[in-house]
């Protein structure tokens, strides 16, 4: 006997995360909220108002709340086209009531004005997203914009398949 999970039709045109409340671990200015993130501008400039930036702290994360509970497939995040340092060494975390599961670990940095499309675990399932530095330094993080992907509830987990 086997199990597997069927994918369900995850709408790839449809990013959960667009124009959702945002939030970060500190604030480099009010000038420079969050939202950024979620404001569906792509932007890789910093100065052209399209990108996050936190102050320098050891464990600085990012994190949308999409409204209700998803299995998260993929998240794309753009970094941004200068000082992409600041996105190097991060997880991905799905948040559901206070519990924490991880959906992707990046070891190294996003290059220059990257955008790239991760793929979480399955059973990455929960309302809020969070992208958390890992490194023991004090860093800085910033999200040029971040989209997420996935399915309302859970897919479908068939057991017993002969």
């Amino acid at each position: 006997m086997r199990s597997f999970v069927v994918q369900p039709e995850v709408d790839w045109t449809k990013n959960l995360a667009l124009k959702m409340p945002a939030r970060q671990s500190t604030l480099y200015s009010s000038a420079v909220p969050a939202s950024r993130a979620v404001d569906g501008n792509r932007n890789t400039n910093f100065h052209k108002l399209s990108c996050t930036h936190t102050q320098e702290k050891t464990g600085s994360w990012w994190e949308v709340d999409l409204g209700a509970v998803y299995e998260i497939w993929d998240v794309v995040l753009t970094n941004r086209d200068e000082a992409e340092e600041r996105l190097k060494g991060f997880v991905i975390e799905v948040v559901r009531g206070g519990n924490t599961r991880q959906c992707a670990s990046v070891a190294g940095q996003l290059e220059k004005g990257e955008t790239r499309r991760i793929t979480c675990t399955v059973g990455a399932i929960g309302n809020i997203v969070k992208v958390r530095l890992t490194g023991k330094a004090p860093q800085v993080l910033t999200l040029c914009e971040v989209e997420v992907f996935g399915v309302r509830g859970k897919s479908n987990l068939i057991d017993n398949i002969k």
